[in-house]
């Protein structure tokens, strides 16, 4: 039976379960930072019009905001662990999707794709909030949630090599391989998350 305990922002940081869970983050985050950073390009890579290309950038930050809400609301109905494995799914499916659709050139998977990222991404301020306090305790909330945030930070500079790997390859499947390739190492840690 796991005891429940306030951990201080230096016992979080020593135990493996943080880091498993901040890589795992951050590796989600990547997606979602990288699909928001090249979206109405990546519309338009698939034969998108100008309008919807644009359109399709708000109906992204829509489906951010549906993520985090349904995030919240699994996490109280099925739990941490099965949430986490969810959003981990969704992700995947995100990036082998959209990875289908610039492979093919496919702008309805392609729909699918911004949306499912747009709802991965929303998931991940939800998860970190409530891994936060759920493995961690109250007491240092504040702290060791602010050290968890940098999950974002470390995602954008993901995004920034997903932009340089598009700027090299001249097209979206290697980044969006490279990004399925760490939605799955994410599945890995996330498997192996345990109570500290």
């Amino acid at each position: 039976q796991f005891k429940r305990r306030d951990y201080t922002a230096g016992q979080m940081l020593r135990r493996p379960s943080f880091w498993m869970a901040f890589l795992f983050l951050t590796f989600l985050a990547a997606t979602g930072s990288s699909v928001i950073s090249f979206a109405k390009d990546l519309a338009l890579a698939v034969g998108s019009p100008e309008a919807l290309a644009v359109t399709l950038v708000g109906i992204l930050s829509v489906c951010n905001g549906l993520g985090r809400i349904l995030a919240g609301a699994l996490f109280d109905l099925i739990g941490r662990r099965k949430t986490m494995l969810l959003a981990n799914i969704l992700t995947i499916c995100a990036s082998g999707i959209t990875l289908l659709a610039v492979t093919i050139g496919s702008l309805p998977l392609c729909i699918l794709g911004l949306c499912l990222s747009g709802m991965s991404y929303g998931t991940n301020p939800t998860i970190t909030a409530a891994f936060t306090s759920s493995f961690f305790g109250m007491k240092h909330f504040s702290t060791n949630m602010a050290l968890m945030t940098f999950t974002v930070m470390g995602g954008s500079l993901i995004a920034t090599v997903s932009n340089k790997v598009l700027e090299l390859t001249g097209g979206y499947p290697a980044t969006f391989a490279m990004l399925l390739g760490l939605t799955v190492v994410a599945l890995i840690l996330n498997i192996f998350i345990r109570k500290p």
